[in-house]
């Protein structure tokens, strides 16, 4: 149903499913701009792992970056495997993300890693994104809690697994 051009309403039945206007899709009955769907895409991206010490850029043999976007909130998943450390030093970083980070330094659970070396937890991996950034700084689970994590605790072979999600600013 075409309401004066300006709202397309879609409805199964005599059930309003949906709305379409200037904000975006809403469903059900729901019309309030704040809850519009306005955004949606799916694409890849190049993740760049470095320590931020001298930021030189990890090499790479296997390295798959993919992210689905609804509305404001994106979500990450990828498989990285050093192929070289070319020097890097200090902590363990990772830019290129798709979207800046909304939030304020946004801790998030990251996923997994492997052939690690001197990691009392192996495998346990967390981050934080800072506000307005695209770059992950890594820190490691250990017994007493997270710490930073070091670029020379990674191997030429080190494996990263990331899933994780994040909100970015515009919707």
């Amino acid at each position: 149903q075409d309401i004066g051009n300006s709202r397309h309403e879609f409805f199964v039945g005599n059930y309003k499913q949906a709305s379409v206007t200037g904000d975006g899709i809403t469903f059900g009955s729901d019309t309030a701009a704040a809850n519009a769907l306005n955004k949606y895409e799916k694409g890849t991206f190049t993740p760049r792992f470095h320590g931020q010490g001298n930021n030189n850029t990890i090499t790479t043999s296997t390295n798959v970056g993919e992210y689905v976007r609804v509305g404001r909130l994106v979500h990450v998943k990828l498989y990285v495997v050093f192929s070289n450390r070319n020097g890097a030093n200090s902590v363990l970083a990772m830019d290129g993300l798709p979207f800046s980070n909304a939030g304020n330094y946004t801790a998030i659970p990251l996923g997994r890693w492997t052939n690690m070396q001197n990691c009392p937890v192996i495998g346990a991996l967390t981050g934080h994104i800072g506000d307005g950034s695209t770059e992950i700084v890594f820190h490691e689970i250990q017994q007493g809690g997270a710490s930073t994590s070091d670029v020379n605790r990674t191997t030429d072979t080190t494996g990263v697994m990331l899933n994780f999600s994040y909100p970015v600013w515009n919707g």
